[in-house]
């Protein structure tokens, strides 16, 4: 697995895949990311029936009484119905509860969305939602990757215990780089650090650790271990400044907004 030479020397501001005010894991979604200025574009990958991939967060697709998607109900999620119970062409058909400047917008392909990428320049980050996770997942994101030309610069986006995962994508995308998505239960620590160094990590992307003690000593640890930190959800200027001091150089964000003009005034 390559360096990340293509980052090291540049802040990364990655979209969330749940922009507010749009359909997640969509096309308008993602144009309108572009539009933002984002550096890149987060997916959560999910493998259909037929072994296609479609992006969608959850675990299936709620539906309204008029039989579109409507808001997941994570307290009954037998209710929904499962992506890996459907075919592509089943799922095309479906179209959002919500539409977009009174268009219907329908589910997206994760090859869909690695067009955009190639046409617009723009970073795939990908999220394996690992419990319907397959090895042809793995296989079918690596050819689509090499259809676009981006596995040189596409980040998988992982949670701990993935190493079969991990594995696999090595084993089809062998140049992607692999981020390490810790949440705050993850004490932030040199043992977390050489953890996810020696499994072959390259970025550890820290997920609600506004508690957790992040040092700059830690984030240069990180980087003497090829390692890059990078922050999720950042809400306010003082927090991208804050984190940007401690030598964080990549930030998942809702809003382009919160990270535009701080970059500049500190001299990235």
């Amino acid at each position: 697995m390559r360096d990340l030479t293509l980052y090291d020397n540049r802040i990364t501001n990655i979209e969330y895949s749940r922009l507010p005010g749009r359909n997640p894991n969509s096309m308008p979604h993602f144009l309108k990311s572009c539009e933002d200025g984002f550096d890149g574009l987060k997916a959560d990958m999910r493998l259909t029936k037929d072994g296609e991939i479609i992006l969608c967060h959850d675990e299936g697709y709620m539906l309204n009484a008029e039989g579109r998607i409507t808001l997941f109900d994570e307290d009954h999620p037998e209710k929904a119905m499962k992506i890996r119970d459907l075919t592509l062409k089943e799922i095309m058909e479906l179209r959002f509860e919500d539409k977009d400047n009174g268009e219907d917008v329908r589910p997206c392909t994760l090859d869909e969305m690695l067009g955009l990428c190639e046409k617009k320049g723009m970073i795939p980050y990908l999220t394996s939602r690992h419990e319907t996770w397959r090895e042809e997942t793995s296989h079918r994101m690596g050819e689509l990757l090499k259809k676009h030309g981006l596995t040189d610069i596409a980040i998988m986006n992982l949670y701990p215990g993935n190493k079969d995962t991990l594995a696999a994508i090595n084993k089809y995308c062998g140049e992607m780089i692999a981020c390490d998505t810790r949440r705050e239960e993850h004490m932030f620590s040199k043992e977390m650090i050489d953890e996810s160094a020696d499994a072959g990590y390259k970025i550890i992307c820290l997920c609600h650790f506004s508690e957790a003690p992040v040092t700059k000593e830690l984030v240069d640890y990180a980087r003497s271990r090829g390692v890059n930190i990078w922050e999720w959800g950042m809400t306010t200027r003082e927090d991208v400044k804050h984190y940007l001091e401690l030598g964080v150089n990549g930030f998942q964000m809702y809003t382009r907004e919160v990270t535009n003009g701080v970059i500049r005034e500190m001299g990235f």
